[in-house]
């Protein structure tokens, strides 16, 4: 399942390496639009599990 979410984003990286590539954005551009496209590949954040004290967000136990 993972797969067939993070092809769009690695299609998405080869075009942005084509079009560096020919000229037609910068590296500082590029570079921007990497740091934003690598962004989307990182994992969610996961919530604190709530103990017995009861404190934090509540979450749905696994």
């Amino acid at each position: 399942m993972t797969k067939l979410k993070t092809r769009p984003i690695h299609e998405a990286c080869f075009q942005n390496l084509q079009l560096l590539l020919k000229g037609q954005i910068s590296f500082t551009e590029w570079q921007r639009r990497q740091e934003e496209l690598e962004s989307r590949l990182s994992p969610e954040p996961e919530l604190p599990f709530i103990g017995e004290s009861g404190g934090g967000p509540k979450t749905k136990a696994a």
